[in-house]
């Protein structure tokens, strides 16, 4: 009589965990292939061959992504001012300028107390009574002005610093 041992519970478990892993991989696999192809239809490009009428397919390369000039003067600037603070704050200072406003100098926002919030750094109107209207249109005075603050206060008037977790 031949008896066929059957498989215990554990090892039977242990196959269909196998088994349902290497499903799941094999469905990842599949959906990042999907991708990769969706992905390519997207930056392909049909070009007409001057010497035929047949159209050919052509990959055009992905751009290398590069910080707009009108940007990199910003965060000159910037690090010009706070690098004797050191470089991690330095790092912080445009972390906080480009949440703050998107390093835009001209962007202006109206607060629920009637005051306003001016340049890059987000400056509110209460320092006019210190340091002049200035640093509302001038990007190096509005940095300067921002870089006195943080001597003062630390990141604690900027709320894009709490949301960055540069304040306790």
């Amino acid at each position: 009589m031949n008896h066929r041992r059957l498989p215990r519970n554990g090892q039977r478990k242990l196959k269909w965990e196998t088994r349902k892993d290497t499903i799941i991989s094999c469905l990842i696999l599949i959906v990042l292939c999907q991708l990769g192809v969706f992905y390519l239809m997207l930056t392909e490009e049909k070009i007409v061959s001057p010497v035929s009428d047949n159209p050919t397919w052509v990959i055009k390369p992905t751009p290398t992504p590069v910080i707009s000039t009108k940007w990199s003067n910003v965060i000159k600037l910037i690090t010009d001012e706070f690098e004797s603070e050191g470089p991690q704050v330095v790092y912080q200072a445009i972390s906080v300028a480009k949440n703050e406003s998107g390093w835009k100098h001209n962007a202006y926002n109206w607060n629920t107390n009637s005051t306003a919030d001016n340049c890059a750094f987000q400056i509110n109107d209460v320092h006019i009574k210190r340091f002049g209207t200035k640093f509302k249109t001038d990007i190096k005075e509005c940095i300067r002005v921002a870089h006195v603050i943080y001597k003062e206060q630390g990141w604690r008037p900027w709320v894009a610093a709490r949301k960055l977790g540069y304040v306790n």
